[in-house]
């Protein structure tokens, strides 16, 4: 007896729920179905090619040849597996000849990304550039976004990279620039999904799920009201009990919130930004060592 109640329940329950069952069904075949799309479909190849080869300009002689190649091959699997250039700039220059070492240095690396036409997806579009600089006294690192890789980095992203690069530069300048790369990669890696659901799923799938519902319903008819507000009011009539607040005391405390400043922004990206000579805009920033 109780397995035939427990049976009937569960039909029950299953019939009850029944349309909820089937759309759930269709949401998972096509999101399978979508998933399957993005992975069988060919990754977006690079839609610039910038008017020198390579990425490693090591004008300040810091590394070996082998370590140039090595660096050049990292960097061409990191921007395939990123989607955005990245490039390394060594220099050994009195730059404070020109101006303040900050907005020098900024300049010299804006610059050379937009004289040189880099961005993966076009010219002056996704990318970063690593400009170091070992003349002594001046030594330092910065940093030049663009593209998403700008709308990417907060002041914490380009802090991440500079201390990559810090902590073992002096002592292994291949080893600090590789750990600088990493860092980047990992940032742009960690704002990128892999899976995302396009716009048409976002918008029809709701969609579908309330048509399927309302066809579902279409026969069942409205139960009528059973009970009324006032339905066990005697006569009929809701009557209103007199009722009243006395304050005997009243303190009334304001606390001003004060909004918070300084800083960039955690987590929106667009960290430095400014506009360059050449009328790109870029971000990122640099400190000396």
């Amino acid at each position: 007896m109780d397995r035939e109640i427990r049976r009937e329940a569960g039909r029950q329950y299953i019939r009850y729920f029944r349309v909820w069952f089937l759309v759930l069904g269709i949401l998972a075949v096509l999101c399978a179905a979508l998933g399957i799309l993005r992975l069988a479909a060919p990754r977006e190849g690079r839609g610039s090619q910038p008017s020198v080869s390579g990425r490693v300009f090591d004008y300040a002689d810091v590394l070996t040849e082998e370590e140039e190649t090595q660096l050049e091959q990292y960097i061409a699997r990191c921007e395939e597996r990123g989607r955005f250039d990245i490039v390394l700039v060594t220099i050994r220059e009195d730059v404070e000849r020109y101006g303040r070492w900050e907005r020098v240095m900024e300049g010299y690396a804006d610059d050379f990304y937009d004289e040189h036409d880099f961005g993966y997806d076009e010219r002056h579009g996704d990318g970063l550039l690593i400009l170091d600089n070992w003349y002594e006294g001046q030594k330092g690192t910065w940093l030049s976004t663009a593209g998403q890789v700008y709308a990417r980095f907060t002041n914490r992203d380009v802090n991440r990279v500079l201390d990559a690069v810090e902590e073992r530069v002096e002592e292994d300048p291949y080893a600090a620039y590789r750990a600088g790369i990493d860092a980047a990669c990992d940032v742009m890696e960690s704002g990128r999904g892999d899976f995302r659901i396009p716009w048409p799923a976002v918008v029809f799938l709701p969609l579908l799920a309330a048509v399927i519902y309302a066809a579902a319903h279409l026969h069942q008819e409205p139960a009528g009201d059973t009970t009324t507000a006032t339905s066990y009011v005697a006569g009929g009539k809701p009557t209103m009990r007199e009722q009243r607040d006395d304050f005997l005391h009243k303190n009334v405390v304001t606390t001003r919130i004060a909004k918070s400043g300084g800083g960039g922004p955690s987590g929106g990206g667009h960290a430095g930004g400014h506009v360059s000579r050449g009328g790109v805009s870029h971000g990122g920033g640099g400190r000396r060592r």
